[in-house]
């Protein structure tokens, strides 16, 4: 993905944010101040608070399914090059439902899974489980604080705010939105708070390798180099034991390790340069960001990595082919003395040099 359609796929993401706030988030924001009004004329009061947190579930729930099926939609844009040449079909066609098949695979198909989509996949539905029990239960204790009238108070400490006396209509206006407020709050408090610690502390709102993909992706469209950590980042993702060694070698992930540590863990834990490999290439522009989610799955090859091993194989073969000092000399090697003359012309192959 080049500059520009990065710039606009950001501009895209963000107008899609906006409508999905005023879709969700927002509605619920108007439906509380406006069940706030009511409830002061309401002949049944209990009507008001069920409404208002029944509406905040369902809406908090609508506006995160909209976020996760927007999220599997940006990945099957993404990957659809590789997923169309895994699946046999043409890109332009690659839906969400692709990405689930090739994350997940089907045995009887003879598809291979991709832990990389199945971790981004798994880790949205996880948070979108975690917004409906945080919902549900701000929507209760909302639900019961208004029930006991802590709409009326907080309109009543609302009304009664020194910069509001004298000013005609405007306190009692004020005043009923006291059960925006304690929804405001609840929302804020409970529903927000308990998604942090949560997400937090199971994980859930940790990185994937798939957004680590899209960060790389998008540091490379800047005009910015590509570490070999950085890559190294996105295999830690799906490999815990991976980073259970670093945390055995230097008591902290990975991520958090300063540069200079993060550069001699990784040349001690990739002693065949496969992460320096990838990141060259990648800044080179023979590898898409994107083709990380199926080399470091060993699903696709990395492109160089087989050119200089086809290369090495050629010139290995090639000096086998070569005659020997002591044939292009016309000289039979009986005599030991002449054979350690040919091995002392003999230069090692390593590393794919001659």
């Amino acid at each position: 993905m080049g500059p520009l359609e990065t710039i606009q796929s950001g501009l895209n993401n963000w107008l899609r944010d906006v409508q999905t706030y005023l879709a969700g988030k927002g509605v619920v924001s108007f439906a509380v101040i406006a069940a706030s009004v009511l409830s002061s004329i309401s002949f049944m009061p209990w009507i008001v608070p069920f409404t208002v947190a029944a509406g905040g579930v369902g809406l908090n729930m609508f506006r995160r399914l909209t976020d996760q099926w927007h999220y599997q939609d940006d990945m099957a844009i993404k990957y659809k090059d590789e997923i169309g040449a895994q699946l046999g079909i043409d890109p332009s066609t690659v839906t969400r439902e692709h990405v689930k098949t090739l994350a997940y695979g089907n045995e009887q198909e003879g598809i291979e899974g991709n832990p990389i989509l199945a971790q981004a996949l798994d880790r949205q539905r996880s948070k979108s489980w975690l917004v409906f029990g945080t919902a549900l239960l701000a929507a209760g204790v909302t639900f019961l604080l208004l029930s006991t009238g802590a709409g009326i108070i907080a309109g009543g400490m609302l009304s009664a705010m020194p910069i509001l006396e004298g000013v005609p209509f405007i306190p009692t206006i004020v005043g009923m939105m006291g059960g925006a407020v304690v929804a405001g709050l609840s929302s804020l408090f409970i529903q927000d708070g308990l998604e942090l610690l949560i997400g937090a502390k199971s994980g859930i709102s940790a990185p994937s390798a798939h957004d680590r993909i899209n960060a790389i992706e998008a540091r490379h469209a800047r005009g910015k180099t590509v570490t070999p950590e950085q890559v190294f980042q996105v295999k830690l993702c799906i490999s815990p034991e991976l980073e259970e060694r670093v945390v055995a070698m230097t008591g902290k992930p990975f991520h958090s390790l300063k540069a200079n540590v993060q550069e001699r863990v990784l040349a001690q834990m990739d002693l065949k340069g496969e992460m320096s490999l990838i990141a060259r290439e990648i800044n080179k522009g023979n590898i898409d960001a994107t083709e990380l989610a199926f080399i470091l799955t060993g699903q696709q090859p990395i492109h160089k990595a087989e050119v200089e091993k086809e290369s090495t194989e050629e010139l290995a073969q090639v000096a086998e082919r070569k005659p020997s000092f002591t044939e292009r000399l016309g000289l039979k090697a009986h005599d030991a003395a002449v054979e350690r003359v040919d091995e002392s012309r003999v230069v090692p192959i390593e590393s794919g040099r001659i």
